[in-house]
């Protein structure tokens, strides 16, 4: 509606200084609206790159480093018993916040335990790997919330806004039934052009759809009396 008013009164210009002062307001304004747009879908497609890159991120950790840190554990407590506990593979099913927790302690863990890990044949460059992947996991975190609230004070900004092209657009409306009031066809054209079309209802049905009879015969089952 903001755009097709905007067009209406650039193909129809006026003299008065009002008219262009709040047209170029409504024309600022859908150009904040449209910034704005592109800000949401940016926001979601980086949402949902972060999501796949963060499922990747912890079926590696999952599958590969964190599962070789603990089985490379649990054969180091044949000489430290205390290992069996501290080295515990997370569930799969436990949220982000809690997995990279977890991941994180472990690595901390594995740090503070890698001579006698790597006697127990510990990759040499596993505890680094497992740092890097840690790492993008807080990092894929963090974008997925950023993006979020990006999106939210986007929509917030965008209602705003929205509220802002209508009371502009009034404005106009006032203006222009002014100047057009004896010129009947641009009314109308104006009108048409400021006009939000709704959804349409789709009408109830009068009356209820018709049944079709229950068969009957020797399928139904049913029994007929002798002749």
């Amino acid at each position: 509606m903001g755009v097709h008013a905007r067009d209406f009164n650039r193909t129809h210009p006026s003299a008065d200084p009002n008219h262009g002062s709040v047209l170029a307001e409504l024309e600022e304004t859908i150009k904040q609206m449209e910034a704005l747009a592109a800000q949401q879908v940016t926001g979601v497609v980086s949402k949902g790159s972060s999501t796949v890159r963060r499922k990747e991120i912890r079926r590696r950790l999952h599958e590969g480093l964190l599962r070789h840190l603990v089985t490379v554990a649990e054969a180091a407590a044949d000489e430290q018993p205390a290992l069996t506990r501290e080295f515990r593979l997370p569930s799969s099913n436990n949220s982000h916040t809690a997995y990279r927790t977890v991941a994180r302690t472990l690595l901390d863990k594995g740090v503070a335990n890698r001579e006698l890990l790597l006697r127990h044949s510990l990759g040499e460059t596993l505890l680094d790997d497992l740092r890097q992947a840690v790492d993008e996991l807080d990092t894929s975190v963090e974008e997925t919330v950023q993006s979020k609230q990006r999106h939210i004070l986007a929509r917030s900004e965008l209602r705003t806004l929205s509220d802002q092209v209508m009371q502009l657009v009034g404005v106009l409306d006032g203006i222009n039934r002014y100047r057009f009031a004896r010129e009947p066809h641009l009314l109308a054209a104006w009108d048409r052009a400021k006009h939000v079309v709704g959804t349409p209802e789709v009408e109830a049905s009068a009356s209820p759809p018709e049944v079709p009879p229950a068969p009957t015969g020797p399928e139904t089952g049913e029994v007929k009396p002798a002749a």
